[in-house]
This record gives structure tokens, sequence and C-alpha cells, in this order.
């Protein structure tokens, strides 16, 4: 695949921040809570009943989210919702769902013409 746009040449310190908001979603219960959170702010108790996993493990992330600054939080009496910080991941994430269903569509078709 051959790039349309010449980018600028980053320096260092751009790269490593890049390469660190790339780490913030090599997780994949990162990504699942960022999927949830799409749909709209949730508290730790929704995530823990959608995702299935333990409230401990959904407050690490969600702490490591924040820390990103991918995730905010607000709290509301006692509970703490939590909600996308930075539109750009969705679309990155829908980016990124859309070419792997195109690859997989790809492959299934060269898996059929054989």
């Amino acid at each position: 695949m051959e790039a349309t746009q010449t980018h600028p040449n980053l320096s260092d310190a751009a790269l490593e921040a890049i390469a660190n908001r790339f780490k913030l979603m090599g997780d994949p219960t990162r990504i699942k809570i960022l999927h949830q959170l799409m749909g709209g702010e949730k508290n730790v108790t929704d995530l823990v009943a959608r995702l299935g996993t333990t409230q401990g493990n959904i407050s690490k992330q969600l702490g490591i989210l924040a820390g990103g600054g991918l995730v905010s939080r607000s709290r509301r009496g006692l509970n703490v919702f939590y909600a996308i910080a930075d539109p750009s991941i969705v679309t990155l994430c829908e980016t990124v769902c859309a070419n792997l269903e195109s690859h997989h569509e790809q492959k299934a078709s060269s898996l059929r013409r054989r």
C-alpha cells in the first residue's frame, strides 16, 4: 500500500507520545471499556456487568485510560462516571475495525475461490 500523503518529520518526543497512545489501547480489556464508553458514559458497576470482569480490573484499566487522557471522570454523588475524553479515539477505533472487517472479507473471499 502506497502512502498518499506526506507527513512531517516527527521528533523523538512526538514519536514517543504516539507510541504511548497506542500502548494505552494495547490491552483487550481497555478496548472493551472504550467500546462500551462509545455508547455513552458508564460507571464501574455498569462496566463490570457488561464486561463480566472484576471491579478491581475495571478500576485499574480505567485508571490507566484516565491517566493517559483517553477517558474522563465525573463524580455524581457516590458514583463516578467515565466517558470518552478524546474523540479521536472513536475515529481510530472505527478506522481499525473497518480495516479489519475489509481484510477478513478479502481473506474469506480468497478462500472461497479456491
